[in-house]
């Protein structure tokens, strides 16, 4: 293949004490007097006041002993006090095993013992959100048993210096060749954190070649050939590289440096703030006017002689995808494995040809075999292009799509080994740009021009037609195969790769899991209908890719 490379405690506190006596709305009415009792004979006679039945003869003011039963004032003697006794009208709040601890509001200690309020109960802990770690909390998080721990430890003013050596004129000075400062993510093992930094500093522009730009910051790119300095942060897990002064070359003033950015940091992980002077110079601490830059705030005394970059968290949450979320349905079972010789057809149908595209797979790069390898993609015209498509050659893994400006293609550096890695690609064709994921990862981007180019041509997995003739081949285990009608955002990429089986989800049109285990063909978990076929065709045997556990 030819390719370019009412206070509760306040109220109850008055229940233990007696109430007096209690004038029921209807004085006369012995049964009314309270609902626990009723006509009590030891309380109230009734051969002293007949209530069924007055006598008139019977009842004389003179003849009715205020003793036996005064209806305007009934005797505390008479009315047994026992249904308003404490142990009878005993609230939970006065139990003794009962917290009466007062919870005012999320984060606020409770008042009258210990714990903090949280979700408006009193719990056991220092903290129900990192934002109660203390006066900064940035690089805590609070877990589940509110307790507070810095993750992000000594990551929180990570710093390196490039000094200008003594004596320095003009527009450049010498300096350090190199200089680094590393950190190790602390936390739980096992889970993955959404780390938010602050960097801060002056430096100088670089440019970086197929990176994925947003101001200073470059995901991914590669370092070209001039003098200009690379200043860069890498995480050891899950691999990342960033660049942090992304710009353009050949310009002699520095800059200043203050923005956010968020990565991904896996507990026990290390991050490293690296600064390479590449000829062993930089350009001196001075503006477009000639004016030293000065960054208030930092624990570098200002300005300084010569340039620099802190680095500062500003927020760590636990990521909820990588940290168990459950998306999707599925378990990995089984994959197709590719030795050099096999293809899986899947034919070719209109939704296969969108005018946006995602691509996405799991591979597992053992070894390269011959000039290219494809992991899958969709032929276009009757040479070597492809309408899209992932392959590796060189010792890189490439992505490419065949768009109005010809085929466009980007790499990465691969090196070959035994474990899985998720492969994917985007195209926007109303922004006209290509970007191209490893492991959840943007590592390159650059421009395609609209429209994608489609013909007749079926897609292929596990190898590619180069001039009618199948070659190509991949060789190693290929699984959970993808294409969207839609360009998925990087959050949605994250998603995908935790994800086994999305199943019918918008936009997506084709989904190939490989979990059959066994049989000539495989199914299109979409709902589509775009069965997969190992080898060319119903009866292939030499072309099909053998069923293998995952």
């Amino acid at each position: 293949m030819m390719r370019m490379s009412a206070l509760v405690v306040a109220l109850l506190v008055g229940c233990g004490s007696d109430p007096g006596p209690i004038i029921d709305a209807r004085p006369g009415d012995a049964a009314a007097i309270d609902g626990q009792i009723s006509d009590d004979a030891g309380a109230v006679d009734a051969s002293d006041v007949d209530a069924a039945a007055p006598d008139a003869g019977a009842i004389d003011a003179s003849a009715i002993d205020a003793g036996a039963a005064d209806a305007a004032e009934p005797d505390a003697a008479a009315i047994d006090a026992t249904p308003l006794d404490a142990p009878a009208l005993d609230a939970p709040p006065l139990d003794a095993g009962v917290d009466a601890f007062v919870c005012t509001a999320d984060g606020v200690a409770c008042a009258g013992g210990t714990g903090v309020c949280c979700g408006g109960a009193c719990v056991t802990g220092a903290c129900c959100t990192a934002a109660d770690c203390g006066p900064d909390p940035a690089g805590f998080v609070c877990t589940s048993g509110h307790a507070c721990v810095d993750v992000a430890g000594t990551l929180d003013g990570l710093l390196w210096l490039l000094p200008c050596a003594p004596g320095a004129s003009g527009t450049s000075c010498a300096t350090t060749p190199t200089t680094s400062a590393s950190a190790t993510m602390g936390g739980t093992p096992g889970v993955t954190y959404d780390v938010t930094v602050r960097l801060r500093g002056v430096i100088e522009q670089k440019t970086y070649p197929a990176g994925c730009v947003s101001g200073a910051w470059s995901s991914g790119g590669t370092i070209n050939g001039d003098p200009y300095n690379v200043y860069r942060i890498t995480v050891s897990s899950p691999p990342q590289t960033y660049y942090v002064n992304a710009g353009t070359s050949y310009i002699t003033n520095t800059f200043a440096l203050d923005y956010q950015q968020t990565f991904r940091v896996d507990a026990g992980a290390t991050v490293t703030l690296f600064a390479d002077a590449v000829d062993g110079a930089e350009i001196r601490n001075l503006d477009a006017t000639g004016t030293p830059i000065s960054i208030p705030g930092t624990a570098v005394a200002q300005p300084y002689d010569g340039q620099f970059v802190q680095l500062d968290v500003v927020a760590v949450t636990p990521d909820p995808i990588a940290s168990g979320a459950t998306i999707g349905g599925g378990t990995p079972s089984f994959a197709l494995r590719y030795d050099g010789a096999q293809v899986t057809t899947i034919a070719n149908a209109p939704d296969l040809g969108p005018p946006d595209v995602t691509m996405q797979a799991w591979v597992q790069v053992g070894a390269l075999a011959g000039g290219f390898n494809t992991v899958f993609g969709r032929t276009y015209g009757g040479g070597y292009l492809d309408s899209y498509t992932i392959w590796s050659m060189g010792g890189q893994i490439r992505t490419g799509v065949a768009a109005a400006n010809g085929f466009q293609q980007t790499a990465v550096a691969w090196t070959p080994g035994a474990a899985w890695h998720h492969l994917a690609t985007t195209y926007d064709s109303a922004a006209g740009a290509v970007t191209m994921y490893v492991d959840g990862q943007p590592v390159a981007c650059f421009p395609a021009t609209a429209p994608l180019g489609y013909d007749l041509h079926d897609l292929l997995i596990g190898a590619d037609i180069e001039n009618g003739a199948i070659d190509g081949f991949w060789a190693g285990p290929i699984d959970e195969v993808r294409v969207f009608s839609t360009v998925r955002t990087p959050a949605q990429i994250w998603a995908d790769m935790h994800t086994h089986q999305l199943g019918p989800t918008p936009g997506l049109v084709g989904e190939w899991t490989f979990d059959e285990g066994s049989g000539q063909t495989s199914a299109d978990s979409s709902g589509r209908g775009h069965t997969a076929t190992l080898g060319t065709s119903a009866g292939d045997t030499t072309r099909d890719p053998a069923w293998v556990a995952r």
